[in-house]
């Protein structure tokens, strides 16, 4: 495998993955070309028609971590199914395809992301970061938690996913996201941030300032907050669609114009204008709505 064409990883766990996952699928596909790309599911479907491969989740060897995660762990097994308790297994599967398979480094994306950015071009600044690099969500509305969304997350090392599994595998009815943001407050020696605003963006609270900006990295990733506002929330959610301002985040998305462009390959991307006139590719929307096909 060529070092600069690093696999990109989808999961789903339980029935037959949402017709949305396709869409998100086939995005990554026209931005990554090169990339393999591997759907680890607990059921397997017709091909997308990306060259992707599919993988049984049944077939991957369970480490002790998400043996003792499935035994212990205290998330609520019957809200939406067991959501919070199947996005925190997502992360032990993956690791167990990683150690099964032999991988050193990957690309995890959740299954309603929309892709706009080629990552073998960032690759030279995702190196730069620690062992594990995700999107940071924010404060919550009350500025009393460290909340991380793992919508895309970098494992530049085997051994930094296993630490956080460790942790995460010990009891708990607090989901990932907090538990998350706990465990990267704990461990900057682990842990890096994919940027998610501007630098110098406006802010409600100063404290995680680091955690949204990196200058090196010419694009911005979206957690969750641009995707809310450009396309709405979740309808099990509210009813709240386009132009929804996410408060959980310490920045306002209001504060930005938004337009999109077309690259030299006729592909779309999203941009973002802050105060000053600066414009920031968006690397990705996080499409909380679900509604993809309008992205």
């Amino acid at each position: 495998m060529n070092s600069n064409n690093i696999p990109l990883v989808f999961i789903h766990i339980g029935d037959a993955p949402p017709d949305y996952a396709k869409r998100a699928v086939l995005q990554a596909r026209r931005w990554n070309p090169d990339a393999p790309i591997f759907f680890l599911s607990s059921a397997i479907p017709a091909s997308y028609g990306a060259g992707e491969e599919w993988i049984s989740i049944d077939s991957i060897p369970k480490t002790d971590a998400h043996i003792r995660f499935l035994e212990t762990s205290r998330l609520n097994s019957t809200w939406r199914g067991g959501f919070w308790r199947s996005t925190t297994e997502r992360l032990f599967i993956l690791e167990d395809w990683i150690l099964h398979q032999g991988i050193k480094e990957c690309i995890h994306m959740e299954n309603d992301i929309m892709l706009y950015t080629e990552f073998n071009k960032l690759l030279p600044v995702l190196r730069k970061g620690k062992g594990l690099s995700t999107t940071f969500q924010g404060q919550g509305v009350q500025r009393d938690q460290v909340r991380l969304c793992f919508a895309v997350l970098y494992v530049a090392r085997q051994e930094a996913l296993s630490n956080l599994l460790v942790f995460l595998s010990n009891p708990s009815s607090t989901d990932e996201m907090q538990r998350g943001g706990d465990y990267w407050d704990m461990t900057p020696e682990d842990c890096s941030l994919l940027p998610t605003a501007p630098v110098g963006v406006t802010l409600i609270s100063e404290t995680y300032r680091s955690w949204y900006e990196n200058p090196e990295f010419p694009v911005i990733f979206d957690a969750a907050a641009y995707g809310q506002y450009l396309g709405g929330i979740d309808p099990r959610n509210g009813s709240e669609g386009p132009g929804f301002v996410n408060l959980d985040t310490d920045f306002r998305t209001d504060q930005f114009q938004y337009m999109w462009r077309m690259d030299s390959l006729d592909r779309r991307y999203p941009v973002l204008q802050d105060k000053d006139g600066r414009e920031w590719n968006l690397a990705n929307l996080h499409i909380h709505s679900k509604e993809l096909e309008k992205f």
